[in-house]
């Protein structure tokens, strides 16, 4: 087994004169992120350990993001055995940190973020990503039964069913051609207003980036699971009209996938509380459920809120408690 350095230890093979070192508050995942103060200026140190994490995807997101004139941190050292990155720092402008403190930016901000997937719609897809295939979007989905709401047998037979059909012949059955980011909400936006156009957005956490239809970002950006984000419908017509896109056949895309994702989430969140004791997450629950109630009132998700919809509409106080 290979030793693994330290971040001190690996900063010092670098040809870095590296002066200070300040942890940053830890995300979800295994990774953890160091602030350098150099000679050269500010720097991250992306620590993200192998087996947990792996940082080739995200190095190469990095490096198709910027080909394709958006804003992802410039990466300048990294390590793919040992699971370091030295990379550009954005600094501490999140989305969510401008929108608490200048409200009055909110239109500004959703509208930069629109750009950016209105932008990459019009893009070549980068080669070399996973497809968002059904073999994926059932696995994520799957960790709501996993987790959140004990099913029966016959239950997740038929919920499995259900969705697989839903998949199958709703999302999968559009073309499947643009980048995904899959985690595309304020929290992982850098707001970088000395830049021009669609790079005033900078992106953060896209290393599990695939190939599928472009309404999963739409969704993980207006539905999002930390914040209420008012005007969603406003939001959504500037995109369908902006990108050109025929409400006919995205909308029930959007709706099937918000579905999917905000389920996901649940199961995510309820693992986190019970498998890494990080009972934060479910703070959020209340307004995800208004969400699920939400997309099962929609035509596309029809079958699922016909079959299912009594035990996805289950007392929350429950679901937290359980």
């Amino acid at each position: 087994m290979m030793h693994r350095l330290s971040p001190a230890a690996y900063l010092n093979t670098l040809p870095l004169s590296v002066q200070s070192i300040h942890t940053l508050p830890a995300d979800a995942s295994h990774r953890t992120f160091h602030r350098l103060l150099t000679e050269e200026g500010s720097l991250i140190l992306m620590d993200a350990p192998p087996p947990l994490e792996d940082i080739r995807p995200y190095c190469r997101v990095a490096h198709a993001l910027e080909a394709c004139g958006l804003s992802a941190p410039k990466i300048f050292h990294h390590d793919d055995a040992q699971g370091y990155v030295v990379m550009e720092d954005f600094g501490d402008n999140t989305f969510t940190r401008v929108l608490a403190s200048t409200p009055d930016a909110e239109p500004t901000l959703y509208q930069s973020a629109l750009s950016v997937l209105i932008h990459l719609t019009q893009q070549e897809a980068p080669r070399g990503l996973p497809p968002y295939d059904i073999a994926l979007l059932m696995r994520e989905v799957n960790l709501y039964p996993d987790w959140a709401v004990p099913f029966s047998l016959e239950q997740r037979t038929l919920w499995e069913q259900i969705w697989g059909d839903l998949l199958d012949q709703v999302v999968l059955s559009q073309p499947q051609k643009s980048l995904v980011l899959r985690d595309y909400h304020v929290d992982n936006m850098i707001w970088l207003p000395q830049r021009d156009g669609v790079k005033q957005c900078g992106l953060l956490d896209f290393q599990d980036a695939v190939i599928g239809h472009p309404a999963y970002d739409l969704v993980s950006l207006l539905w999002d699971a930390r914040r209420n984000v008012p005007d969603k419908a406003r939001w959504l017509m500037l995109y369908l009209n902006t990108a050109g896109v025929q409400a006919e056949s995205f909308m029930p895309v959007y709706f099937v996938l918000g579905l999917q994702r905000t389920l996901k989430i649940i199961g995510i969140f309820h693992r986190l509380n019970r498998r890494d004791n990080k009972p934060q997450y479910l703070q959020h629950l209340p307004r995800l459920q208004t969400y699920v109630d939400v997309f099962l009132a929609q035509p596309a998700c029809a079958p699922l809120a016909k079959a299912l919809g009594p035990v996805l509409r289950r007392s929350w106080d429950n679901r937290i408690s359980g």
